[in-house]
């Protein structure tokens, strides 16, 4: 060792620092293994929480299909509005998030199968107000039966506390309520934005396709044709 050298450290000083730079090195990749491992553990529990939504709407829609009148889910949720007192095709279609000609076709089918009848509404003679019959109420009674025998073995299978279940369901429920509005209004506003255009004297035929796709996308297009 020369004399400009610095002394060396002794061995034992030297094994604690390569000690303490390991210990650094090793609590930094944990700290990352952690955070990466909560990230895959928050998005893996939202694609169960998918999963498991589109099971129970496939059990949902399979109970009301085997009814003794078999119908759709949509069908199924307007017997239970206008039971519950719903009657006008707008807000029906308003309750459900949909444009009243989509609501008027599931409609239509019930009053052809003799479960929901029409009348003039007693209030606006322009008009209808939509009402059960009495088979009709007899079919809602036989899904409510149904659907509540299906909700029970979901509870057991489930193998928690009901209270508990029914608390988080809730919330969650009531948190998707605002999700979906979020997701209504922003499909539907594009096509506000496209009716405005056209109002403002866009041109017709081919030539108004062309347009509309240059300023507002070919999604406006899709929902221009429906």
């Amino acid at each position: 060792m020369s004399v400009t050298d610095p002394p060396e450290p002794p061995a034992s000083a030297q094994a604690a620092s390569a000690q303490a730079a390991s210990a650094q090195v090793t609590g930094a990749q944990v700290a990352s293994a952690h955070v990466t491992g909560a990230q895959v553990d928050a998005a893996e529990a939202g694609r169960a929480l998918l999963r498991l939504g589109s099971r129970l709407h496939r059990l949902y829609a399979e109970t009301i299909e085997s009814l003794s009148t078999p119908l759709s889910v949509p069908q199924y949720r307007i017997l239970e509005r206008v039971g519950l007192g719903v009657s006008s095709l707008s807000q029906l279609a308003e309750l459900a998030r949909r444009q009243p000609p989509t609501i008027s076709k599931s409609v239509d089918s019930l009053v052809r199968q003799g479960l929901l009848t029409r009348a003039e509404a007693a209030t606006d003679r322009r008009a209808t107000a939509l009402s059960l019959t009495p088979r009709g109420a007899a079919l809602l009674r036989e899904a409510h039966e149904e659907l509540d025998r299906l909700g029970g073995w979901l509870v057991e299978a489930a193998g928690d506390d009901a209270e508990r279940l029914a608390a988080f369901a809730a919330g969650l429920y009531g948190k998707t309520e605002t999700e979906l509005d979020l997701l209504v209004e922003a499909r539907r506003r594009p096509a506000r934005n496209a009716a405005k255009l056209g109002k403002r004297g866009a041109p017709e035929g081919p030539a108004a396709s062309h347009d509309l796709a240059v300023r507002t996308g070919p999604a406006v297009i899709l929902d221009t044709l429906h």
